[in-house]
């Protein structure tokens, strides 16, 4: 009996750790996978990231600023559902004149941009302003038309109030310069 027992708790443990293989080999196809997405959609956006400057400041178009901003809203909600990011997805088709292709890789390197900043309010702020540089006053309307768009009926978290008031802000004090 004891020697079955013995059996049955090495085929556990060996389940168990060709599992974790398993699991592990998974995930880091699914971390390869994402960097090639990222790597192809700053190749589409003719994206370059400089050495001596964080990645936001590499930026030259204002769609892909705005894109990212509105990814940054997005990511402050509690959990973005499934469809929100494809109501954003079409938002950013819609406003930016992009196709279905392009728009995703607008998303991709854009939620690659806010994880560069560290949190999202370092990453709302500082897309702002880059966005503010890029397409100056009028640079905001489409990305708060976005940001409406997924948020619905349910309206802005606090959170997501506060972002909005913290970018009027850089809008109005750069505006006044």
């Amino acid at each position: 009996m004891h020697i079955l027992l013995g059996v049955l708790a090495a085929a556990g443990a060996l389940y168990f750790w060709l599992s974790r293989a398993r699991d592990a080999a998974h995930a880091t196809r699914e971390l390869t996978d994402m960097a090639t997405d990222v790597l192809g959609a700053a190749r589409r956006f003719g994206f370059r990231r400089r050495a001596d400057q964080h990645p936001v400041e590499s930026i030259d178009e204002e769609r892909l600023a705005g894109s990212a901003l509105a990814i940054a809203f997005l990511e402050m909600g509690k959990f973005p559902t499934e469809e929100q990011k494809q109501t954003l997805l079409r938002s950013v088709q819609s406003t930016y004149g992009m196709d279905k292709p392009a728009a995703e890789e607008a998303m991709i390197l854009g939620h690659w941009l806010v994880s560069e900043c560290g949190t999202i309010d370092a990453a709302v702020s500082r897309l702002a302003k880059k966005l503010l540089r890029l397409g100056g006053q009028d640079a905001l309307n489409p990305v708060l038309e976005m940001v409406k768009g997924f948020t619905g009926d349910a309206g802005l978290s606090d959170k997501q109030t506060d972002a909005v008031q913290e970018v009027a802000r850089i809008f109005r004090r750069t505006g006044r310069s």
